[in-house]
């Protein structure tokens, strides 16, 4: 929803287009921009003790993309590879199956 978005500095909610901007504009590599988007926004709430990485003990949500590895979120930009989504330990989404490869 727009409430997540920023309208006055970054109005969209696009977060594999922001992942390409973020390592062709600013030079990031993909693991660091993976890391700005999670771990370093969930620091930003207040929230990083607890979330934002793949730690014993903390929280979070886990989303399995279509594509053979992490490089492909920035490669492959433009269509979503989402193929599921975890959160406390419940699939809340799965993309249904096409048949076609996922990548």
């Amino acid at each position: 929803s727009p409430a997540h978005s920023n309208p006055g500095t970054c109005p969209t909610e696009c977060m594999p287009l922001m992942l390409v901007f973020v390592c062709l504009w600013a030079g990031l590599t993909v693991d660091e921009a993976i890391t700005a988007c999670t771990l370093n926004a969930a620091h930003a709430l207040g929230r990083g003790e607890g979330r934002g990485s793949r730690e014993v003990g903390k929280r979070g949500a886990l989303v399995v993309h279509g594509v053979p590895s992490r490089h492909h979120l920035v490669y492959r930009f433009g269509d979503t590879r989402v193929r599921t989504v975890i959160a406390a330990g419940k699939v809340v989404y799965e993309a249904p199956r096409t048949g076609a490869p996922a990548y």
